[in-house]
């Protein structure tokens, strides 16, 4: 099969969630014996590391810079209430014209839009080939995630602008649903939102996937006070609000708990991170190579997300290195939080919560080795990325 991907980002260096998802897809295509032509942007400027590590495995590829003034015009259409942030931001005539083009070179079987900020692009195709197979894989519901900001923002103005550009999205995403010939949710909670915004949508559910290599050494060692991590781009909203809402909520009554007790943070942040400055126990070591940097040296995972949407792939990187995790209820979407009768993580929607569960974690090593015991299992048995992209394939084949 023929597959023509449209990406939001090049996926090499896979550095973050989003780009490990769509790396992991793109490599499924071509193990399963798809070819793959990729069009995408390189809001990093670093082209020549993806060409240098994946161009030689495509049939062909192309990438677009996005010019920082459309990403502030973008940011001002929001505050006025008049744009839609997810399409404006990756529009660009010279990239429609690049996908018609390819299209019309190639004839592919499938148009594959990864994320729903490259779907005017899939329209455009159907505008002039209605009979094309697109399918669309929502990462997230955004305008779930603008809801949700309205909701947990203080200032009666930012909670108004978010709450309108929620609306906005949702019309916009409608239209995505109801247009292409399937939509790939990436969880049965987004199935459902999904549903409710498009009854017509034909839905597939395909998760993130991970690819479980390395070996792990699970441990049931804590020695001393809890070590804690979080791992997650600060330049991303839904990030730094919920790592801003722990240093101020929940790490104080950890650390009168646990006075020795040490929160480690990875993860690139365009902007200061002051908030971390003055907490006791606390190191920002910003963007790291690895993630096993972080989490070999610590004991509890936590994800303390309060607005977001889709799933993360940073909780089943923690879960196959036997880490066990503390997570919100958003935090947690799209996994299961029970496995084969066992829990796999805890969950904690508010400060007191999360004081509690670290407490219990910390003193029992029984209940950490289960937890690491169990989301590793989980992982390998239900989160492999060929076989789901191998059933995604078949079904978007016999898609019309």
């Amino acid at each position: 099969m023929r597959i023509l991907q449209l990406v939001p980002r090049l996926p090499f260096p896979a550095d973050d969630g989003g780009k490990i998802g769509i790396l992991g897809i793109t490599r499924a295509f071509i193990a399963l014996g798809h070819e793959v032509r990729m069009s995408g942007f390189d809001e990093e400027g670093r082209a020549h590391e993806f060409a240098a590590e994946l161009a030689a495995q495509l049939a062909g590829w192309y990438a677009e810079s996005i010019p920082k003034a459309r990403v502030l015009r973008a940011q001002a259409m929001v505050a006025l209430g008049a744009g839609t942030y997810l399409h404006d931001k990756y529009f660009s005539e010279s990239f429609a014209r690049r996908v018609i083009e390819d299209y019309e070179a190639w004839s592919p079987d499938l148009v594959h839009v990864d994320h729903s900020h490259l779907g005017s692009y899939g329209l455009r195709v159907l505008e002039r080939w209605p009979r094309a197979r697109v399918c669309i894989r929502a990462h997230n519901v955004e305008s779930v995630i603008w809801y949700r900001r309205a909701e947990v923002a203080a200032d009666p103005l930012r909670r108004a602008i978010f709450r309108r550009q929620g609306d906005l999205s949702a019309h916009y995403e409608k239209t995505l649903f109801d247009r292409f010939s399937g939509v790939v949710a990436i969880s049965e909670v987004d199935s459902a939102l999904i549903r409710r915004q498009s009854p017509q949508a034909r839905i597939h559910e395909m998760p993130a996937g991970y690819d479980l290599q390395r070996e792990t050494v699970l441990r049931n060692d804590l020695g001393g006070a809890p070590r804690l991590c979080f791992v997650g781009s600060l330049d991303y909203t839904a990030n730094r609000d919920g790592l801003e809402w722990f240093a101020a909520e929940v790490w104080p009554a950890v650390r009168r708990r646990f006075p020795a007790a040490t929160l480690t943070v990875a993860g690139r942040s365009m902007r200061p991170v002051r908030f971390l400055e003055s907490l006791p126990g606390v190191r920002y070591l910003g963007f790291v190579d690895s993630v096993s940097e972080v989490t070999d040296v610590s004991d509890i995972a936590v994800v303390p997300l309060r607005v977001g949407g889709g799933m993360r792939l940073k909780i089943l990187d923690f879960l196959s290195r036997g880490l066990p995790v503390v997570s919100t209820t958003i935090g947690a979407e799209g996994i299961p939080t029970r496995w084969s009768g066992r829990n796999v993580m805890r969950t904690a929607d508010t400060a007191d919560e999360f004081v509690s569960v670290i407490d219990a974690l910390a003193g029992s090593a029984e209940t950490r080795y289960s937890l690491a015991r169990t989301g590793r299992a989980l992982v390998a048995e239900r989160y492999e990325w060929r076989p789901l992209v191998s059933q995604y394939c078949d079904w978007a084949i016999s898609q019309a």
